[in-house]
């Protein structure tokens, strides 16, 4: 998505601006809040694997025997790793919302200007 071209105003139609500002504002709120949305189901799966990690590191082995096996110490590595791809997923979302959060700004921003705009240009019409 070119965030750039939702932010730029064509001060040659501000008609046009107001109808395109208004759909570009609710694309970008609607994919803030998917992306928010996600993010939230990944911290809390991140959640429920940690957990899960450290309870199986705590119990330490199979429920058949005392010492941990090869298969116990390969599924806690797995499980590790898991989170640790979750986590570096987690930071790319994140991103993703803060980016949005600015582009979001930027719009409130271009919605001033576009009344401002239109204030100016309809008082140098009635002059």
């Amino acid at each position: 998505m070119n965030y750039e071209a939702l932010v730029g105003i064509d001060i040659t139609n501000l008609e046009e601006e107001f109808i395109k500002h208004s759909k570009a504002y609710y694309l970008v709120v609607t994919k803030h809040a998917e992306i928010s949305r996600d993010l939230d189901h990944l911290a809390e799966k991140i959640k429920v694997l940690g957990a899960t990690l450290g309870r199986d590191a705590k119990n330490g082995a199979s429920s058949t025997s005392k010492k941990m096996t090869m298969a116990d110490i390969d599924n806690l590595i797995s499980c590790n790793e898991d989170i640790i791809q979750m986590n570096n997923d987690k930071i790319d979302m994140q991103y993703k919302v803060n980016l949005l959060q600015g582009v979001l700004k930027s719009l409130e921003h271009k919605r001033d200007m576009l009344k401002l705009l239109g204030w100016q240009q309809n008082r140098n019409d009635s002059m």
